[in-house]
């Protein structure tokens, strides 16, 4: 995406050529079951709300495509990013993404920015859906409470988050599953979890794996 590129879709994403505002993309992953979808909108609205609290940001939100639909009637804080936008040219005009245990995190890499996982139900979502990878093996500023939340993209925005940690190369995506995933052995320390199309909506090319 070339400098101009970029700065003609942070413009419809609502952040203008001179506005000194950092763009924040909050993309969670889904909930529930595969035949049996769950969103807390009042949760979603204060996640939001926390985030857009900073004054040196602007918030978006993506939902994943199996909660899309949930969100009708939903009044949110934050603008949602248009579904014509594609997902890797979203990821390369924001400036920090907030995320859970999504597999976006991993298409989000190559832009050497900062990561935010926020995991508040971290201990209910592993025994409910389980997770390929400890989250301390994976790149990423961790939060756990809403409360954190702002300060935690400060820190972000500050340079944290950002790197990949020390220790063996690569953490990868596994196309066609969700949550935090790696090639190898750890796939066999973790419960399967059913087949899924991918995470976020709008167009998005397979990934490459090099």
């Amino acid at each position: 995406m070339s400098a101009q590129e970029r700065t003609a879709l942070r413009g419809r994403l609502g952040l203008a050529e001179d506005d000194e505002r950092r763009l924040v993309l909050f993309a969670p992953t889904w909930r529930g079951g595969v035949s049996k979808r769950e969103l807390d909108r009042e949760a979603l609205v204060a996640d939001l709300t926390a985030m857009a609290s900073r004054d040196d940001v602007l918030v978006v939100y993506r939902a994943h495509r199996l909660s899309e639909k949930l969100l009708a009637g939903v009044d949110l804080p934050v603008s949602v990013v248009p579904k014509d936008i594609d997902t890797n040219e979203l990821l390369a005009a924001v400036d920090v993404l907030v995320t859970d245990y999504s597999s976006i995190l991993f298409d989000f890499l190559p832009q050497k920015r900062p990561i935010v996982l926020y995991m508040h139900d971290i201990e209910e979502y592993r025994a409910e859906r389980g997770l390929y990878l400890d989250p301390a093996e994976v790149p990423g500023l961790a939060c756990y409470d809403r409360a954190e939340l702002a300060s935690a993209i400060g820190r972000a925005l500050a340079g944290e988050g950002g790197r990949a940690p020390e220790g063996p190369r690569p953490v990868l995506p596994l196309r066609g599953r969700t949550g935090l995933v790696t090639p190898g052995s750890s796939l066999l320390r973790r419960r399967p979890r059913p087949r899924t199309a991918g995470d976020h909506q709008g167009p998005r090319p397979r990934a490459r794996v090099c």
